[in-house]
């Protein structure tokens, strides 16, 4: 053919061949995948000739090409007929006069003497091709129907044609003609799409007139195949400003189609369509949102047409439909209204499948929608009526997540509760969800004792973290219920007690402890009533005395927490009681002797830090000092005994700053831990160590009390059968020794210090030595002692007295 093109005079052998090759596209011996490779190579063969006729039209007059057109219509064959015709039609439309509705209709109503599925097609395929450029341009407001026209009839034409290869051919082959129908679609959507392309459409026309026939056709040719793929292609080509205008129109047909297609898949892929219109354009604001409640219609409609309608589908239409209302939830009060409708939809619909037989848990991803607020403060705004009716009809499993969930959110948009109104809506969902205490199987005492328990300890540790997971949460979420006003918070805070007493409260009420003590740091203390303070502490009191069953030591540690700040609020009788529940929980609860030490060091580091006690409530301190010095003794390890017994003697030699004394401030235990740490702990700062005492004033001094304490001490130390245990004591006391010397307590003077470096030396004579060096465990007791006397050396710059003291 191209060859007869480029000699003279031999258009007519050209037909002629193009005729032949267009014979190929009779067969029916080959799959669509194949066919459409065949119809490529002859595409390409096709438009060379319309090339070479537009080419040529500019030399000729315009009845050659109306020759032309009728002439090819005498081809023996019809398809070889069908495809010049439209070839040559084409390109005849392109002249100024060609009468351009009469040769659109002529093609179209000739393609129906093609009704092979995959000829038929293909063929109408290429016209559509074909004039796809010139339908564009010829669009225009008095063409534009017939341009419509043209288009729509032959979609339907093409989908008859399409489902009609379903029927085709034995039962046994069905799944191969669905596969070539899938493989075919995409000629019938280019309809479709050509459709879409027409600039002068509008949103009233194409609801009007366009979509209205294409529905009619999809919903009258039953099949499920058709249906699915040619409503998803609308949602998909159409404007998103089309598919909000003609939601009505959609929505109804989407309730006359085959039972089997998936409407969920469609109705979601709309709802995703709508959300990312909306998030394209969030500076916009639309003006009506009506279409909203066109999706709650639907649902309602569908409720009465299918009432047997797959519940997991059907929640997960009404997730996505609440999702799109919360992502408009910003814009307009109303659509929150709107939203309390559809969980009304919910709960009818949960009612209808309660009694079945299975466990049902569909409904959760509906209760989690809300997640998909924009802004979170929203979920206080809603009618949530029908919504905590959802969420109670649910298992507890699932009100967990929920409640979970809302606390999540609420924490990562740190979403402050400064009303009654909004914290009690929270815990209306946490008393039913998170503070629940589940009956669990409890094994009586003495059969554990006898026979174990039955459980095993995987399943115990689970349940375990996932309870730690959820009062973790719950904890964060208590410091979100805050307050300008101090009275304010102070009700929200007895409110959270209120509820938070349901459930695990030792898991939570430390917390709402710590909340409290903060808000009494934050009130001025010169200011507030003492009335209003003492009231504060009694809570605590209570609280700590709620989880000291099952949580002595931090009940214990909240004690001292708490007799410390009620001391810096001038409440020494407060402060007082406080160290006498720490002390009772100490004696009744406290077993494990290495717990035993921790706790007590706490204890003498708190009262070491009682300024204001120190001064006015001599009598009361000396109690406390003197009952701490005694739990030192009772100790079970003798190491354990001895170094409480010499960091007691701590409490009976108290020198601060002279600030630090007036202001009560926070950094009394760091001070007093550094004195404790000894001398050693500051081995190259002697100079800046004597140096910071000169602005300290003393608020206790008992010479004979401390000499008491390092002696019992030493006394304890020596009787310890580990030499190098005993040795490595010895190097401590005398480094607090040295403490005291620095200080000036008279009892610790040059001649103690020498007796005590002397006892110390005498014992490291007898230590066996290997050529005059210490060896194995004693080694880094040695480093210790030679440390501990470079120090000593080091005091000498500074201080004169040093210089006695022989090393």
């Amino acid at each position: 053919m191209r060859k007869c093109l480029e000699s003279k005079h031999k258009f007519m052998d050209s037909l002629k061949h193009a005729s032949n090759f267009l014979n190929e596209l009779r067969t029916s011996s080959l799959n669509p995948k194949q066919y459409y490779e065949l119809y490529i190579l002859i595409y390409d063969g096709l438009n060379y000739l319309s090339n070479y006729l537009k080419d040529n039209n500019k030399e000729s007059s315009n009845n050659y090409l109306i020759d032309l057109y009728e002439l090819v219509q005498y081809a023996g064959n019809i398809i070889p007929r069908l495809y010049l015709m439209i070839t040559i039609g084409s390109v005849y439309m392109g002249l100024e006069d060609a009468p351009i509705n009469e040769i659109l209709n002529d093609m179209l109503e000739m393609c129906k003497g093609v009704q092979n599925p995959i000829r038929g097609l293909f063929l109408r395929y290429y016209l559509i091709q074909k004039t796809k450029n010139f339908l564009i341009n010829f669009e225009n407001s008095n063409n534009l129907d017939k341009v419509i026209n043209f288009i729509v009839s032959n979609f339907i034409e093409m989908n008859k044609l399409w489902v009609r290869l379903q029927h085709q051919g034995h039962s046994s082959e069905r799944s191969r003609r669905v596969e070539e129908r899938n493989e075919l679609k995409i000629l019938v959507g280019s309809n479709l799409v050509m459709l879409s392309q027409l600039e002068l459409v509008s949103k009233e026309l194409y609801n009007e007139k366009i979509l209205p026939e294409i529905l009619q056709q999809i919903i009258k040719c039953k099949d499920t195949i058709a249906q699915n793929y040619l409503l998803d292609v609308i949602i998909q080509i159409f404007p998103d400003n089309f598919q909000v205008y003609s939601l009505q129109t959609f929505s109804k047909a989407l309730l006359l189609v085959n039972e089997d297609v998936n409407i969920t898949d469609l109705l979601n892929s709309l709802i995703e369509r709508l959300i990312d219109y909306r998030k394209r354009n969030i500076t916009e604001s639309l003006s009506d949102y009506s279409f909203l409640k066109t999706f709650v219609e639907f649902i309602e409609n569908l409720n009465r047409n299918d009432p047997e309608f797959n519940i997991k589908n059907y929640c997960i239409i009404l997730n996505g439909i609440l999702k799109l209302s919360l992502i408009y939830s910003k814009e307009d009060d109303e659509v929150l209204d709107n939203l309390n409708l559809i969980y009304k939809l919910s709960i009818d619909k949960f009612n209808l499948i309660k009694d079945s037989s299975k466990e049902i848990d569909d409904f959760r991803i509906i209760l989690k929608s809300i997640e998909n607020f924009e802004d979170f403060n929203n979920f206080f705004k809603i009618n949530d009526d029908n919504y905590f009716k959802l969420f109670s009809l649910q298992s507890l499993a699932i009100k967990k997540e929920v409640g979970t969930l809302i606390l999540n959110n609420l924490i990562d948009n740190d979403i402050r509760i400064d009303n009654l109104k909004s914290l009690q809506m929270v815990f209306k969902y946490l008393n039913e969800s998170i503070l629940v205490k589940e009956d669990k199987h409890q094994v009586s005492e003495t059969k554990r004792d006898l026979f174990g328990d039955s459980s095993t300890d995987t399943s115990a540790s689970n349940e375990l973290t996932e309870l730690d997971i959820y009062h973790e949460i719950l904890n964060k979420f208590l410091h979100l219920v805050c307050s300008k006003d101090y009275k304010v918070q102070y009700a929200l805070l007895d409110e959270c007690e209120f509820h938070l007493s349901k459930g695990n409260y030792y898991r939570t009420y430390p917390t709402m402890i710590s909340i409290l003590i903060r808000l009494i740091r934050k009130r001025n203390f010169e200011k507030a009533e003492k009335k209003e303070l003492v009231n504060m502490f009694n809570k605590i009191s209570k609280l700590i005395n709620m989880i000291k069953d099952k949580m002595p030591i931090k009940a214990l540690n909240l004690n001292l927490n708490c007799a410390q700040i009620s001391n810096e609020c001038l409440l020494n009788n407060i402060s007082y009681e406080f160290f006498i529940e720490s002390f009772i929980i100490y004696e009744e609860m406290i077993i494990e002797s290495k717990i035993q030490i921790q706790c007590l060091m706490n204890i003498i580091n708190k009262l070491i830090s009682l300024d204001q006690m120190i001064i006015l409530d001599v009598e009361d301190f000396n109690k406390l000092i003197t009952k701490a010095t005694l739990y030192g003794s009772r100790l079970l390890k003798k190491t354990d005994q001895c170094r409480a017994i010499y960091n007691s003697s701590h409490l009976w030699w108290i020198n601060k700053e002279e600030d630090v004394v007036v202001e009560g401030g926070d950094d009394n235990e760091e001070d007093e831990e550094e004195k404790t740490e000894g001398p050693e702990a500051k081995e190259t700062g002697g100079e800046s160590h004597f140096q910071e005492n000169t602005n300290q004033i003393s608020l206790k001094k008992d010479d004979k009390r401390v000499l008491e304490c390092l002696q019992k001490s030493l006394r304890i130390a020596d009787s310890i059968m580990d030499n190098n245990v005993s040795v490595e004591l010895f190097i401590e006391i005398l480094n607090q020794s040295i403490y005291y010397f620095i200080h000036g307590n008279e009892m610790i003077n040059v001649r103690y210090l020498n007796g005590l470096i002397e006892l110390i030396g005498n014992n490291f004579k007898e230590i066996g030595q290997t050529n005059g060096q210490i060896e194995g465990p004693y080694l880094s007791t040695w480093k210790h002692y030679q440390r501990t006397l470079k120090y000593i050396k080091e005091q000498r710059v500074v201080d004169a007295r040093f210089h006695e003291i022989a090393i």
